[in-house]
């Protein structure tokens, strides 16, 4: 099991969310976005203005900066 920020993931991707290190109210807003311990978050876009486009759960994407990114701890998947 390999853990590192989402930030650390390159495109393509996906890492296993294990925690959020934030204060209550990015917490929440993070959660409301779907960002729950145990979903699946893939790296679709990493632009160089600081932002980072995230498939969450396979269905939505949204784009949080890399210093959100960085307060993400995941699970990498491998590909087999």
């Amino acid at each position: 099991m390999e853990k590192m920020s989402l930030r650390a993931l390159n495109e393509k991707e996906s890492g296993r969310i294990l925690d959020i290190s934030s204060g209550r109210a990015l917490g929440k807003h993070l959660a409301e976005m779907g960002f729950d311990p145990g979903s699946i978050a893939t790296v679709i876009n990493k632009g160089s203005s600081g932002l980072m486009v995230i498939e969450i759960k396979g269905c939505c994407r949204v784009a949080i900066s890399t210093e959100i990114a960085e307060k993400i701890t995941v699970e990498k998947i491998l590909k087999e």
